[in-house]
């Protein structure tokens, strides 16, 4: 039986100033993961975040990424 570690990261879509991220960077991102560790999950639900820095306050629209490790 082997034990497996889920980890899962949060991938923005749009940076600080609202200008959109490129598709092929999440594509470029799913892929390299997938090389890396030989599987990777994707939602395709919009994650809501809100976040402060030094008085201003950014939403985030992110995309959640799942990677299962041994």
């Amino acid at each position: 039986m082997s034990t497996f570690r889920r980890y899962e990261i949060l991938i923005p879509s749009q940076y600080n100033d609202g200008r959109a991220v490129p598709d092929a960077m999440l594509g470029d991102t799913l892929l390299e993961l997938r090389r890396q560790f030989d599987a990777v999950s994707c939602e395709t639900q919009i994650i809501h975040g809100l976040w402060e820095n030094q008085g201003a306050v950014y939403r985030d629209r992110l995309v959640r990424v799942f990677v299962d490790v041994p």
